[in-house]
């Protein structure tokens, strides 16, 4: 078994990390971006079904409280050398989870409360397991590997219609791993000497795994958020993952498979439509302002007229029974035709609620990505270069 405390800081040629102290992280990472799918469509609304919402709530709370006493009673046992260094990388580690935890809005407390405890234990076992080899570098590593998972669970959410894959969460996941790696520190000090050879390797193994990450990211950015803006005279501006003349040709692919009906309820399992999400998201901001008090009539109009001119496919879908399931009533739509004539352009719409940005464009996104991960690798290199002489 892994000894907790350092035998010796004498620099040192290191034995590189065991396959055995990299199996539980590896087992955590893969099962956080299987569960990506049913976590929101499965698990919470079951949970919340057995015990209510303020229950779940409680529950979570009381999970993240355990693992922190936990961790603490862990801490206590086996810190004895350099206890001031190591209480304190414990003590930041908790101010900045009470700091995240006071910055959260309610609502999103139960899942980033998952968060944390997930992607905080990938880069303290992830610490643990590469300390002895990699020294202070082990950090940084396990905050690399803990964030890598959580890109790949959030490209798997984007991928799937019952999730959100968003750049922000992987930033909370960023955060939650630098945590888990500060308690990881703590707990398993890493060595603070190590040979130049074992420096160089951990440092070129660094810089890889960072040039890998960044061309990770950029993949998502452009997959999850990167997109156009729509501007038309008559309804203003808007954002879509779509160019105009893709939106044409979705709307006619979709009447061929839909017939004109309302298509099935979304699936764990399915690959994300986002014609049908755009479509969505403008009937949502439509009928906000529409129940609004008083009622925005200006956002209902301009967001109808982006369905109509834009998403007409989805706008004019039917139930079984042929009534329409999009359409708003038609007084309703004549009265604010004959009040908010087209020709007024200064409208922009909010409907996608920032997820689909307009820069970086994807040149600008890949030169940037591809110019730093080359940085990398030739540094990379150089280490190479330097084990050799």
């Amino acid at each position: 078994m892994q000894s907790d405390e350092p035998v010796s800081d004498r620099a040192s040629e290191p034995a590189p990390p065991p396959r055995s102290a990299l199996l539980w992280p590896s087992l955590l990472g893969v099962g956080i971006v299987a569960m990506a799918p049913f976590w929101g469509s499965v698990a919470l609304p079951s949970l919340e079904g057995a015990l209510g919402r303020e229950g779940l709530r409680s529950a979570l709370t009381v999970l993240v409280l355990a693992a922190g006493v936990a961790l603490l009673v862990l801490a206590v046992r086996r810190i004895r050398e350099r206890r001031a260094m190591r209480f304190g990388l414990l003590a930041v580690a908790l101010s900045l989870v009470v700091l995240q935890a006071l910055t959260t809005g309610r609502d999103e407390a139960a899942v980033e409360r998952v968060h944390f405890v997930l992607y905080g234990g990938v880069a303290l076992l992830l610490v643990r397991a590469l300390s002895r080899s990699f020294g202070l570098l082990s950090l940084p590593l396990a905050m690399v590997g803990a964030a890598a998972v959580g890109i790949a669970d959030e490209w798997v959410q984007w991928l799937t219609p019952v999730r959100v894959g968003d750049v922000f969460d992987v930033g909370l996941n960023l955060y939650a791993a630098f945590c888990g790696a500060l308690v990881g520190a703590a707990i398993h000090p890493p060595r603070r000497r190590l040979s130049q050879a074992a420096a160089r390797r951990a440092r070129r193994l660094l810089a890889v795994a960072t040039a890998l990450f960044v061309l990770t990211l950029a993949g998502f950015l452009h997959c999850a958020h990167l997109g156009h803006r729509i501007v038309d005279p008559a309804v203003g501006s808007f954002n879509s993952f779509f160019t105009a003349d893709q939106l044409v040709r979705l709307n006619e692919r979709r009447a061929e498979e839909w017939g004109g009906l309302v298509p099935g309820p979304l699936r764990a399992l399915e690959v994300e439509d986002y014609f049908r999400t755009e479509a969505a998201w403008h009937v949502l901001e439509r009928n906000r302002a529409r129940n609004r008090s008083p009622v925005d009539h200006e956002v209902a109009w301009r967001e109808d007229r982006i369905l109509e001119l834009y998403y007409p496919t989805f706008r004019e879908l039917r139930r079984a029974d042929g009534t329409p399931h999009y359409r708003i009533p038609d007084a309703e739509w004549q009265e604010l035709a004959a009040r908010f004539p087209d020709r007024e352009p200064g409208y922009v719409s909010g409907a996608d609620n920032g997820r689909i940005w307009i820069r970086p464009t994807p040149p600008q996104l890949w030169t940037v990505a591809v110019a730093l991960a080359l940085t990398l690798l030739l540094y990379a290199r150089s280490q190479r270069t330097g084990a050799a002489e």
